[in-house]
């Protein structure tokens, strides 16, 4: 069952974020983006770019790094 309110969501580290789940950013934000692929990490920094959808359909693209974490609205199974 998908989390309703933003700051209950877990705060995960960008590497454990899968394909299918819902994530957003630690701000307060209404925006849900479902992960539709995963690039990275990369090296030096490490960074994950994430191409998502959002609840809209639009396309976006998000780039996390290795000090930041996500919140993590559903988890895809």
């Amino acid at each position: 069952m998908p989390i309703e309110n933003w700051c209950d969501a877990p705060q995960i580290h960008p590497s454990q974020v899968r394909v299918g789940d819902i994530i957003g950013t630690l701000r307060d934000t209404k925006l849900r983006l479902t992960v539709k692929l995963i690039g990275g990490p990369q090296t030096t920094p490490r960074q994950w770019t994430f191409f998502t959808r959002d609840d809209n359909g639009l396309q976006r693209t998000s780039t996390f790094g290795e000090d930041e974490l996500v919140r993590r609205y559903a988890k895809a199974y």
